[in-house]
């Protein structure tokens, strides 16, 4: 049990690394957990935990790992099971390990994802309880605060400003000074989380202020595994935590993956594209004090001179990125 665990140390902190496209940290830590449950005595609750965490990782590694260097993980496709999909003995198993307030953060998205595909108004109760179970211990692990935070984004159940109260304090520690024990996959997650929030909030001096660290941060290696994320109208993001009819509506209402362009809000700046004649990207200004500017592609229009520029932003794995132009 002591090798068990100094190996599964091991490998988490090899998946802290830039190089978090390669596939040998998941496929060995998924290939040893599938070797202690074939042969171990544990009892039946341990069992059923170290399957789910098997599942998770291995759901995570496919997501992650790009598919032209998937060469162990095609041997696991088709092998992973959803939470909904396991034995009813094994679902009631982990629906008590993690509702206890113990689970860790990839065993807590791996049940919550169950929980968010049934967009239901019992659904949303049960995402409430989960948040609140593991909100204060998140003020003092930022691994369970990303995704406690993602979670609570996605059903409505925190605003922007309580997320990223939280979740700022956690920044010098994750980016400035890179000396927390997590892995590249929440830390994309948590500049995701954090960056949109304070455009939202229109903290453009934050933004500014955090924007090197950020560039020096994914410099080696961008986190291309994560989708490109429109930001919303306001109203997706600032809202009254206590109104739980309101949010249930909220939750059920937008069963569709809602960071989509049909949700987008327009922007609308003055914007001289001369300058950027020749260019790849052209910079608009969100905010003149700051300074704090986002990039389009040129190419995309075909407008020149002073524009009244009309657009979208999205959240890619480059940052942030305007998009559908009108003038």
């Amino acid at each position: 049990m002591m090798y068990f665990d100094s190996a599964k140390d091991y490998f988490k902190k090899s998946r802290t690394l830039s190089d978090f496209s390669d596939e040998h940290g998941y496929f060995t830590e998924i290939d040893m957990l599938g070797y202690r449950i074939d042969n171990t005595l544990a009892d039946d609750e341990t069992k059923a935990l170290l399957n789910a965490e098997r599942h998770a990782l291995t759901f995570e590694a496919l997501r992650v790992v790009p598919s032209g260097r998937q060469n162990l993980l095609r041997d696991l496709l088709w092998s992973q099971t959803r939470f909904k999909d396991l034995p009813y003995k094994d679902k009631e198993i982990i629906t008590a390990h993690v509702m206890s307030g113990y689970a860790s953060p990839l065993l807590i998205e791996y049940y919550a994802q169950s929980l968010l595909a049934e967009r239901t108004g019992s659904k949303w109760r049960q995402l409430r309880s989960l948040v609140n179970t593991y909100w204060d211990f998140s003020k003092e692990d930022p691994g369970t605060a990303i995704v406690i935070c993602k979670l609570a984004k996605l059903a409505f159940l925190k605003n922007a400003d309580t997320r990223l109260e939280l979740l700022r304090s956690f920044f010098d520690s994750l980016v400035r000074y890179q000396d927390a024990n997590i892995n590249y996959v929440l830390l994309a997650e948590y500049i995701r989380l954090i960056s949109i929030d304070a455009l939202v909030l229109e903290k453009y001096d934050y933004l500014r202020s955090t924007m090197n660290d950020i560039i020096e941060l994914f410099r080696e290696a961008k986190p291309r595994f994560l989708k490109d994320e429109f930001v919303l109208d306001k109203s997706f993001y600032s809202f009254d935590e206590s109104v739980h009819n309101s949010l249930t509506k909220m939750f059920v209402d937008n069963k569709a993956n809602f960071p989509a362009i049909a949700n987008a809000t327009r922007y609308q700046k003055l914007v001289n594209l001369d300058k950027y004649r020749n260019e790849r990207y052209f910079h608009i200004e969100l905010d003149p004090f700051s300074q704090f500017f986002i990039k389009g592609l040129r190419k995309q229009t075909s407008a020149r001179g002073n524009v009244d520029l009309s657009f979208c932003i999205k959240h890619t794995h480059e940052g942030f990125i305007a998009t559908d132009f009108r003038t």
